[in-house]
């Protein structure tokens, strides 16, 4: 008998040498991730164990799954009943698990060895990414222990995706641009009755026609795979991440406003940046990332989609490995003195155009793009302020008034619901008025 952590016997199946008749069999051959154990001498050295095992499976070197212990049945909702030596028609033809392929860093954060990951295919349809070990258990690797370290990603049932708003992309396994669409226009609509932001990134792969060029298309597709699975591994649990083109991926990060969306998205170009080199292309692989946030932009979903490919341009027009921000230009000319918001409130200078989004600033100060003001100013026939914390976008130049000759484009990032209402009903009363 085999017994797992927590002393549950399970059948003796470490003997068998080939896939029992209708065994469940994993899709994709879990070879890859045997080839990641190093060992040496006559037996096999197992990597030190570096965290708490969450579930622990058996399978034989062509993939078939033999047992697993009550962690995985736990993290799966398979029982052990359902899955060892049963046929593929107790589940739906579905498999359990499929082998994915991703860079990943030691605890320490230093760059290590690739570390698998496995998808494993939940009984409800759902999907988790996990990350593993996988070590020999006999002398000839006839048979190999995987071992679930952590969850990387839980996904939704394969049930709603595939129900007519859209299908898995099979070289990723992320949902398509339709299921994306419908979803970011659920959340518009969720966000408008609860007044909460709703974000969008868009990560497109630089240079890919040079890539695919110079590696192939065999290894490009593998590297999208690799992308994708980083770009999961940063996103938040209840982010959308789908492929939206050959070298593009969405993110719809819900109840995120714009400048923690853009540290998300920054997560995830460093995250790509420092594993380039081990994603199997022959240089370092980058990504530009646009990013568009609601209310602050975009009308609807197209039109949010449309700013953030704007911001995404902008990113690889500026030499890409970058992130960008979509910013409206501002629509209403003012004439405002705006200070920094601390005690001793210095003068910034004064605001020419507002919106409800940012505003430009004819002002001298060595305030370059990205650094963050806490500002405060005064709408006309009002004695209290309005406060936000804003970040500096750009500098004078194609996106300033053309009468400025010196300024910068702020950004607003953090601004409570009272002065934004103030704020948006100044600028009603004087688009009307105009």
């Amino acid at each position: 008998m085999w017994s797992d952590d927590a002393g549950t016997a399970r059948p003796d199946v470490r003997d068998r040498t080939s896939a029992a008749p209708g065994a469940t069999e994993i899709t994709q051959p879990i070879r890859p991730l045997r080839d990641t154990v190093r060992t040496g001498g006559a037996s096999p050295v197992p990597p030190p164990i570096e965290q708490p095992v969450l579930a622990r499976l058996l399978v034989d070197r062509h993939g078939t799954i033999l047992a697993f212990d009550r962690g995985a049945e736990e993290l799966t909702g398979w029982s052990a009943v359902e899955i060892a030596g049963q046929s593929r028609d107790v589940h739906d033809g579905g498999p359990l698990a499929r082998a994915l392929s991703a860079p990943a860093t030691t605890p320490d954060g230093a760059a290590g060895e690739p570390r698998p990951l496995l998808r494993l295919e939940r009984k409800d349809g759902g999907r988790v990414d996990v990350e593993v070990r996988v070590v020999p258990v006999d002398d000839d690797g006839r048979h190999l222990r995987v071992d679930v370290l952590r969850v990387v990603r839980t996904l939704p049932p394969v049930s709603l995706i595939e129900s007519g708003l859209g299908e898995i992309d099979p070289v990723t396994g992320l949902v398509g641009p339709v299921l994306f669409r419908e979803t970011l226009e659920g959340a518009l609509a969720a966000g408008g009755e609860r007044t909460t932001p709703v974000s969008v990134m868009l990560v497109d792969v630089d240079r890919r026609e040079e890539l695919v060029e110079r590696c192939g298309e065999d290894r490009w597709t593998r590297a999208l795979g690799a992308i994708a699975a980083l770009v999961l591994e940063v996103a938040r649990p209840e982010d959308l991440v789908a492929r939206l083109g050959e070298g593009t991926f969405g993110v719809l990060a819900p109840d995120l406003d714009a400048g923690s969306a853009r540290t998300l998205a920054g997560r995830v170009r460093r995250r790509i940046e420092e594993s380039g080199k081990q994603i199997d292309l022959a240089g370092n692989v980058t990504v530009s990332i646009g990013v568009a946030s609601w209310p602050w932009v975009g009308r609807d979903a197209e039109d949010l989609l449309r700013r953030a490919g704007e911001a995404l341009g902008e990113a690889h027009r500026l030499g890409g490995n970058r992130v960008w921000s979509y910013v409206r230009r501002p629509r209403v000319p003012v004439s405002i003195p705006v200070r920094f918001d601390t005690p001793e409130s210095p003068a910034l200078g004064t605001i020419l155009d507002l919106s409800h989004s940012g505003m430009f600033v004819s002002a001298q100060a060595p305030l370059r793009p990205g650094m963050r003001l806490a500002l405060a100013f005064r709408l006309p026939g009002e004695d209290e302020s309005i406060r936000l914390l804003g970040r500096v976008a750009r500098e004078a130049g194609e996106d300033g008034p053309a009468e400025a000759s010196d300024g910068i484009g702020i950004e607003f990032e953090k601004i409570s619901d009272a002065d934004r209402r103030r704020l948006e009903a100044f600028l009603y009363e004087r688009r009307r008025a105009s």
